[in-house]
């Protein structure tokens, strides 16, 4: 692993959220580190995808948000370095509502070129990885068979998409991005409190936090307690 130290001087000019430099934190104190983690979320991430929630025609842009939020927070929950659709996926299985990783009635032939063959999605969380997520980040676009559509209950299938050329009808996923929003809102919310929660349970979880967040911010934390 490869160590990027920010040092003092960086650290002085830098904001790590809206009105918060890196250097107005104390690296020592595990809690001052995770409420300053929450507000760079807040600030950044959660309050912009709720602004443009009040606009229909920017629900793929909050769908967008959802999925980099899913990716960043699977990453520190399991304490790696990048981006992992396992870790992705497990986030999602184990921390959203379980409508978000339910079984599709009919599997899906994933086809993105990228292999030789079809990649079979079998739940919702396979979808919101490699049609969702991929295609949002890699495309701007996501397949036929995913959809945005508000007030649904979460997530609705029908069998009516043809996708490629196979030309085999296969089931739709659509899911309502504000609900999502929500959902992971009260994940991250979750999260958090485990992090602040000395129960020895949380140990685990506070390690990785402390391991993604050194890598990814050039700040050592290991220490921090």
């Amino acid at each position: 692993m490869i160590f990027y130290e920010l040092d003092q001087v960086a650290q002085a000019k830098r904001y790590f959220s809206k009105y918060l430099r890196y250097s107005d934190i104390d690296w020592t104190n595990l809690d001052q580190i995770v409420d300053a983690y929450r507000q760079r979320i807040q600030d950044w991430y959660l309050d912009p995808a709720r602004e443009l929630a009040k606009i229909w025609d920017f629900a793929f842009s909050v769908m967008a948000l959802n999925c980099l939020l899913i990716d960043t927070l699977s990453q520190f929950v399991a304490g790696i370095d990048s981006s992992n659709s396992n870790q992705f996926k497990e986030f999602i299985s184990k921390r959203l509502p379980s409508t978000y990783s339910s079984e599709l009635k009919t599997p899906i032939q994933h086809d993105d070129g990228s292999r030789t063959k079809p990649r079979t999605l079998r739940n919702v969380a396979d979808v919101l990885y490699h049609g969702f997520r991929c295609g949002i980040l890699h495309q701007a676009h996501i397949p036929p068979y995913c959809g945005v559509a508000l007030g649904v209950a979460v997530c609705e299938f029908s069998e009516q998409i043809r996708y490629k050329a196979s030309g085999v009808y296969c089931t739709s996923v659509v899911v309502d991005p504000l609900a999502l929003r929500e959902a992971l809102d009260e994940a991250f919310e979750v999260y958090l409190r485990e992090l602040k929660d000395r129960d020895l349970k949380n140990n685990p979880l506070r390690e990785n936090f402390k391991r993604k967040f050194s890598n990814s911010f050039g700040i050592d934390i290991n220490h921090s307690t």
